[in-house]
């Protein structure tokens, strides 16, 4: 009787591996023991906690298309670029992948966590004038 309840539970454990990997969507891989970071086209992770998620994720070569979990797995190089430099002010340049510590005339960040924040930034041996991220980008020597 042992055995049977025992190969009765291997079973469905099984079929409900199975289950979740037939639930995948295309270009995507199901994994036992996934990354908790998702990798989109907005936001490639630098750093991140070793935590162990199991679930769908995209192939080799392949990010999500936006950070919502039904989101489909496209090509990198596919990525919409949202790069709108006409907004850019003077002194000022888009990035896709600018710090998230932003250096001003009053303050100079020593630490910061390593992530990308696509917008526009002050040019090299710029700051902004305040913490306001409208502020304009002067000369350090201007400040």
């Amino acid at each position: 009787m042992t055995i049977i309840i025992y190969t009765s539970i291997l079973l469905l454990l099984i079929s409900t591996i199975d289950g979740q990997q037939s639930t995948c969507k295309a270009n995507e891989t199901f994994r036992s023991c996934g990354a908790n970071c998702v990798e989109t086209c907005d936001f490639k992770p630098h750093m991140c906690m070793a935590v162990c998620k199991s679930g769908c994720f995209c192939n080799a070569g392949y990010v999500r298309q936006s950070s919502a979990a039904d989101s489909p797995c496209v090509k990198r190089e596919t990525c919409k670029q949202k790069e709108d430099t006409s907004v850019c002010g003077a002194n000022e340049e888009y990035r896709t992948c600018g710090s998230a510590c932003v250096e001003t005339c009053t303050f100079k960040p020593q630490i910061c966590t390593e992530q990308c924040v696509a917008g526009c930034f002050c040019k090299n041996g710029h700051v902004r004038r305040d913490g306001n991220k409208k502020s304009s980008c002067v000369k350090r020597q201007e400040c």
